[in-house]
């Protein structure tokens, strides 16, 4: 490849750039001149003939003839504003702004006298004019007397010319002494070679001697008015001589003065300026990074949000899972937005969530179905234990977290399906230990044609296993009270076995304490309505009642009172 800067000139041109830097291709000019064989500024497809002459002259041609372009900066500047505007050539220029901005750009505020400065008058200037008067006249009258240098040059230097005759500029043609001699125009050159060209022959040559003699008169003239006039203006001569030398000696010392003031300003930007700025444009990078690192820490915190769920699923910590489940939820709406690797996180979140809401209802009902059904102890009385209660507690928080609060009408159907079944049950028993066929009518609940004696062991039993069943429901009632009472801020100081923070809302609180109350209202409600079936008009018609059957009467009442007593507990004011 050629140099660049040989494209302009012969013989090296666009002849050359066509002949050995252009292919044709199917009719269109391809440029392969520059690095590798590919033009950077025509495209690969080619174009037309004069296209092509168009591109090398502009893109390879002229552009290697332009000068280098040079980085302006501000000492490329020649004069700067206040020079410009103080020019003393130009004048003062009063309107520099307003022409092109208006008269509103310069606020025209008046500048009042100064309270500092005192009232000057003429007649204050008396006493100076009277002793400086007399100076300045003699000073005067002594500047015009000529000097003997300036007679004896006045003397040297004459305006007479060689023959004798005085030097002036009214001997030479006006034509002469005009700013442009234009002598293309006929007019201006019969003016300056008047008689040329007239006559022939030997005329004409008299008149070519005597209008060179006329023109070399001119020129005397004018080289001595001009030596007239540098012999009058010599000291003016030799003065902007002595003063240029002092000027030269006075721009070198500013040129030093420059040269060291803008080495210092180098050293300064470079130590100090520099410095601050990378110290700024450092503490910059670090906060950034800064930002960058925590964010990754958060990106690396929720990543690991899925396997921590599953975690305190697997230790039954619900509330903490669904926690973690709003927080994430959280950060991914507002720190985490846009990020291209967490864009399905927020939906499997929601799936989560759905999931361990199923997971709850679901747990909470085999819960209740294993502990109602469980079998009761052997001793009649005594305080029930909640079965897993730990479980329990774990169970209800997350519903209470989720606002299900569903679950305690859904125990409360467990819990009368269960004294139902049991009911059932005995009655069931009693029917098989006797010899009598009887018929079960209805739900197989009422003993129509069973014996006094029969009825009264089976009223027992009943009565047992249902205060069994009642003090069962009522510790559960009472683990979820006290987990209502955590979740709502409202836990005592005796009950500390609950660790969790309040979430639950005064609203919500006040319909789970509602549901609770009528929890056990409705179960003991249920309850002594079942007993009330086991009795059948008939059966205590055809029966005689002995002594021991009156005792076990009474303590069936006293049961019967019992289960009324807590039912009348169970109810809240309206």
């Amino acid at each position: 490849m050629i140099a660049r800067r040989d494209l302009a000139t012969p013989p090296w041109g666009p002849r050359h750039l066509r002949q050995q830097h252009c292919t044709v291709e199917g009719g269109s000019y391809v440029c392969r001149y520059g690095y590798n064989g590919v033009c950077a500024s025509l495209p690969l497809d080619g174009v037309s003939d004069r296209d092509y002459d168009t591109h090398v002259t502009r893109c390879h041609v002229q552009a290697q003839q332009k000068e280098p372009h040079v980085k302006w900066s501000v000492f490329s500047a020649a004069q700067n504003l206040p020079a410009v505007l103080n020019d003393p050539s130009r004048g003062k220029q009063t309107n520099f702004f307003t022409k092109k901005w208006g008269d509103s750009f310069v606020e025209g505020a008046s500048i009042g006298p100064s309270p500092r400065l005192a009232d000057i008058r003429w007649d204050q200037f008396d006493a100076y004019l009277k002793r400086i008067g007399k100076r300045y006249r003699v000073h005067t009258r002594i500047a015009n007397v000529p000097t003997a240098n300036a007679t004896s040059q006045q003397a040297l230097v004459s305006d007479r010319l060689p023959n004798g005759a005085t030097a002036s500029l009214t001997d030479i043609p006006e034509v002469f002494l005009k700013q442009h001699l234009e002598l293309h125009r006929p007019a201006t050159f019969a003016a300056a070679f008047a008689g040329i060209g007239t006559e022939g022959g030997e005329q004409t040559r008299q008149s070519s001697r005597q209008l060179q003699e006329r023109l070399s008169h001119y020129l005397d003239i004018v080289e001595v008015l001009i030596a007239k006039q540098v012999a009058d203006k010599s000291s003016a001569f030799f003065h902007a001589m002595t003063s240029q030398d002092a000027i030269m000696e006075q721009m070198t010392q500013a040129l030093a003065n420059v040269q060291r003031l803008r080495a210092k300003i180098a050293q300064i930007d470079d130590m100090i300026v520099r410095e601050s700025l990378q110290v700024v444009r450092a503490e910059r990078i670090r906060s950034n990074n800064n930002l960058v690192l925590e964010k990754l820490k958060l990106m690396s915190t929720v990543h690991q949000t899925q396997p921590m769920i599953q975690l305190l699923l697997s230790t039954q910590d619900y509330v903490a899972a669904l926690d973690l489940i709003s927080t994430t939820q959280e950060i991914l709406g507002q720190e985490l937005t846009g990020v291209h690797c967490f864009r399905h996180l927020p939906s499997q979140l929601c799936e989560m969530e759905l999931l361990i809401d199923k997971m709850l209802k679901t747990d909470f009902e085999r819960y209740s179905t294993a502990d109602l059904n469980r079998p009761f102890r052997a001793a009649a009385t005594g305080e029930e234990r909640v079965l897993e209660e730990d479980k329990l507690i774990c169970i209800i928080s997350g519903l209470l977290r989720k606002r299900s609060l569903d679950f305690i009408d859904t125990y409360r159907d467990e819990a009368i399906t269960t004294v139902r079944a049991i009911v059932k049950q005995l009655v069931i028993e009693v029917i098989a230990s006797g010899d009598a066929e009887v018929c079960l009518t209805g739900a197989g609940e009422e003993a129509q044609s069973l014996s006094l004696s029969e009825w009264i062991v089976l009223l027992e039993g009943a009565t047992g296993t249902l205060l069994k069943l009642l003090r069962r429901i009522r510790a559960v009632h009472d683990v979820m009270q006290q987990t209502a009472d955590a979740s709502a801020g409202r836990l005592t100081d005796d009950v500390s076995f609950i660790d969790t923070e309040a979430f639950l809302s005064a609203a919500d609180y006040a319909v789970v304490q509602g549901k609770l109350a009528n929890l056990l209202q409705s179960v003991c409600n249920y309850c002594h309505e079942r007993c009330a079936n086991l009795v059948s008009n008939q059966s205590l018609e055809r029966s005689a009642v002995s002594a021991e059957q009156m005792h076990s009467w009474r303590r069936l009442w006293s049961g019967s009172r019992t289960v009324a007593r807590r039912r009348a507990a169970c109810r809240v004011p309206h």
